[in-house]
């Protein structure tokens, strides 16, 4: 298991020398390869428009990421008491996102096409911040996953589980929409998943 996206950037697209360094807190920070810039350029010239769209979306995609791992990195690192390695953020939102986003760059660049991700522990006692939208107009902060599991029949406190697990399976809508969103084929990256 893996909770540091920077770990798996590193794992998916880096020379995977960096990956450990990403793990110890007080590391310098690797620098990402900007994945064979050279090689990129040199075959986007012998390519068609339509190949050369997927491949300057697939770079931007991956730059982005690692956008987002920098300011994740310097986000987290300023709360070193949490113990976590750099480059987690602190928001579980944003992080189990970032996650589903490097699952759809290795599930497009055919890295694997197979992968578990763990959104949360049913034993654990974290609170989650639900971010306004349609299912949460207000917003908001769950109860633990254990604590409102014993609910003792209490339909209040059912109601507070079931809204928890709502807001869990709409990560996984996140992720759903995100493959659906890039064009594989003759369909997209949701139809070959």
């Amino acid at each position: 298991m893996e909770l540091n996206p920077q770990v798996v950037f590193e794992r998916l697209f880096g020379s995977g020398a960096n990956a450990g360094s990403a793990r110890r807190p007080n590391a310098a920070k690797p620098q990402h390869p900007r994945f064979g810039c050279r090689e990129l350029n040199s075959l986007k010239k012998n390519i068609g428009s339509a190949d050369r769209d997927t491949m300057n979306q697939y770079t931007d995609e991956v730059r982005e990421i690692e956008r987002r791992l920098q300011l994740a990195s310097k986000a987290s690192g300023a709360v070193p008491a949490l113990g976590e390695p750099a480059g987690i953020p602190s928001d579980f939102d944003d992080h189990i996102k970032l996650h589903f986003d490097l699952v759809a760059l290795a599930f497009q660049a055919d890295i694997t096409r197979v992968a578990t991700l763990l959104g949360a522990r049913d034993l654990t006692g974290a609170v989650y911040r639900f971010p306004k939208s349609e299912l949460f107009p207000d917003g908001g902060v769950s109860g633990s996953f254990h604590g409102l599991s014993h609910h003792a029949e209490n339909p209040e406190r059912i109601a507070d589980y079931a809204k928890l697990n709502r807001y869990h399976v709409s990560t996984m809508a996140y992720f759903a929409k995100k493959l659906k969103s890039i064009p594989e084929g003759d369909g997209t990256l949701l139809d070959r998943s």
